[in-house]
């Protein structure tokens, strides 16, 4: 597995931490989101 570095890591993805992530990305920020749930269907 490859390590990849990341400048921020939010907890949570409620309503805050999706706010929070997106802005970071959208300020050039590498960034990870971790939730307890995942509900996303992988293709």
């Amino acid at each position: 597995m490859k390590e990849e570095k990341r400048e921020l890591i939010v907890i949570g993805g409620g309503p805050g931490g999706y706010t929070a992530a997106f802005r970071a990305a959208d300020l050039g920020k590498k960034v990870t989101i971790i939730e307890r749930l995942c509900q996303q269907d992988i293709k």
